[in-house]
């Protein structure tokens, strides 16, 4: 909390994103080193992040258009994982002023019971 604290509180909007963005390149090339043997260096890294960043203002812009003209389309439910495995929804938030940070996770079997949740 307080890494985010010292991260986060002082930094402007964009540069949350872009932090962000860092964070969320560092987890996707960690996650690439332990299941695939495959890493990147720090500058793939790091254009990574800019190109993860440039995606989701993309993203971002086109989901506010059309959150303008809705349409059921981009209605999204609970999707079941394949039979006999568990699945992990996790989501988290922070503050308006970014005064705190949420985070929380829920676990179902694959038939859709409710197995634990945490915040």
């Amino acid at each position: 909390m307080d890494w985010f604290l010292a991260i986060f509180a002082p930094a402007s909007i964009d540069k949350c994103k872009l932090i962000l963005m860092v964070c969320w390149a560092l987890w996707t090339n960690r996650n690439s080193i332990v299941w695939e043997d495959k890493g990147q260096s720090p500058s793939q890294v790091s254009h990574m992040a800019s190109r993860f960043l440039q995606n989701w203002t993309i993203a971002a812009a086109s989901s506010l258009a059309t959150a303008a003209a809705p349409s059921s389309n981009h209605l999204r439910s609970w999707q079941r994982p394949p039979e006999g495995w568990m699945k992990v929804n996790v989501d988290a938030s922070t503050g308006p002023n970014l005064d705190f940070v949420g985070l929380g996770a829920i676990v179902r079997y694959s038939y859709g019971e409710f197995v634990v949740a945490k915040t």
